[in-house]
């Protein structure tokens, strides 16, 4: 942290002689090196707990369309061995010969474990694919518990038909093996499920609890994760139809310009009056017939004012200015703007990304916007893995203007907003998870098709779970 960089600077240069500044600047390292080895040991528990890659792993995909719905299963040897016990001459390997065993241990499991319902109606699965392959052996150091059982993937497809598109798609899950890398604290070999031989495993905690499975759920080109645990197995999906726009969050509309509202039928009986009245008036019948004239006037008063809600204009009022919204309704506007933002990133193909991006956004700021968005959900330390958005937080919106913006000469706003985004990989059964923080300047202006986004720039961003300690061990390189 910048502060605790600048306390050890003032300690350094205090007016202390040389060395009680040397054995302060000693007591300071061992106090920060103690808290830090802390914080290490609490990072490593939870980053194993999030980061269970060396233990029972699965990928699950359900994948909904009109014609059917696939259950995609992506297994670790691990997972198989927790699930199903077929004996293997070999327990870190699974030869060709003894597949066709696993796949129908594998196929029994999942048809009394797994329940998939369609429209309410149980569907029983057949098996659409089967394939075993392994990872390279490069990646075997990552694994010193499991070896090489972890590197070898078991990818099982089963297929429920559908009779007519789906409304609803329930899936019960019902395979919880224990979350054995929470086993030992210390990396070592871990006991292998029966029928297996090997070494015991030390310090092994023998409750563990059931592993939490994610499901990668995908239907009418939305993506999304879901949780199903042991007290909580079963998710319902229900067909929202709708278009993408109906979809997104609803952003209020224009403020309305200043209209006057003009009865034209209203205006037709007055000016008929006054052409009967003045016609009358002007010829030299007056006199003889200035009774009629007495009794167009109550009659035209008395039709305007009766027809005075039909056929009803609106004509804006030509002196007004530009109407513009308050600091209150210009935070209600960008709320849902800057939420569709990343809703649109829930679609997985990217046309409609950009359909749904383009009611939010103002067309010349698409592609550097599409292009932010994504490099933002880049996982660098996962490989240049994309990230699936799990929750976008708005902190603070502060409006710093309000009038027609200059260079359009549209109706608008200025904001800086600063909020958090969630985001997660989920993959080999398991999740990373970052969030970062972001302060950007937003411009805001109201065109054809409502308010839209159509300036942005970043101010700041970072990652929330960044370590303090690289700015403390500066700070004492600064000493």
């Amino acid at each position: 942290m910048p502060s605790i960089r600048a306390a050890l600077r003032v300690f350094a240069s205090a007016p202390f002689p040389p060395f009680r500044r040397c054995a302060g600047a000693l007591c300071l390292a061992l106090v920060v090196f103690s808290v830090r080895d802390a914080f290490a040991i609490e990072s490593s528990v939870r980053t194993r707990a999030v980061h269970p890659q060396d233990g029972p792993d699965i990928e699950v995909t359900l994948r909904i369309s009109d014609d059917d719905v696939v259950l995609g299963l992506l297994m670790n040897l691990n997972f198989v061995d927790e699930i199903v016990d077929v004996p293997r001459e070999d327990p870190q390997f699974l030869a060709e010969i003894e597949q066709a065993g696993v796949r129908d241990a594998l196929l029994e499991v999942l048809r009394e474990e797994v329940e998939l319902r369609i429209d309410g109606v149980p569907v029983t699965p057949v098996l659409d694919e089967f394939t075993v392959s392994e990872l390279t052996m490069d990646l075997l150091p990552l694994f010193p518990r499991t070896g090489r059982r972890a590197l070898i993937k078991v990818w099982t497809a089963l297929r429920f038909d559908a009779k007519t598109p789906p409304e609803s798609v329930s899936i019960v899950w019902g395979i919880f093996p224990p979350e054995r890398i929470l086993e030992t604290t210390d990396p070592g070999p871990v006991d292998p499920p029966p029928g297996l031989t090997g070494p015991p495993a030390p310090d092994v905690i023998t409750d563990l609890p059931p592993m939490e499975i994610k499901i990668r759920l995908i239907a009418s080109g939305v993506e999304r994760i879901i949780d199903v645990s042991q007290d909580e197995p079963e998710h319902t999906w229900h067909d929202e139809g709708g278009t993408i726009e109906e979809r997104l969050l609803a952003v209020p509309e224009a403020v309305a310009v200043p209209v006057w509202r003009v009865p034209l039928v209203s205006l037709g009986c007055l000016a008929a009056m006054l052409l009967v009245i003045g016609g009358l008036r002007l010829s030299s019948a007056w006199d003889r017939r200035r009774g009629i004239a007495w009794m167009a006037l109550p009659l035209g008063l008395l039709g305007a004012v009766a027809l005075r809600d039909v056929s009803v204009v609106d004509v804006e009022q030509p002196f007004a200015g530009p109407s513009l919204p308050t600091e209150a309704r210009a935070k209600e506007i960008f709320r849902p703007l800057h939420a569709n933002i990343y809703r649109a990133f829930d679609y997985v193909d990217e046309s409609d990304v950009y359909d749904a991006l383009a009611y939010s956004v103002d067309g010349e700021l698409l592609d550097g916007l599409y292009d932010q968005i994504y490099r933002s959900l880049i996982m660098q330390e996962e490989g240049g893995a994309i990230s699936r958005v799990e929750s976008v937080r708005m902190m603070d919106i502060d409006v710093e203007s309000i009038g027609v913006l200059p260079e359009n000469e549209l109706p608008g706003f200025v904001a800086v907003a600063r909020w958090q985004v969630d985001g997660a990989v989920h993959h080999w059964g398991h999740s990373h998870e970052r969030t970062n923080e972001y302060e950007a300047r937003y411009t805001v202006h109201e065109g054809l098709g409502g308010w839209r986004i159509a300036g942005s720039q970043v101010l700041e961003q970072f990652r929330v779970e960044s370590s303090p300690f690289d700015d403390i061990l500066q700070g004492m390189r600064d000493l």
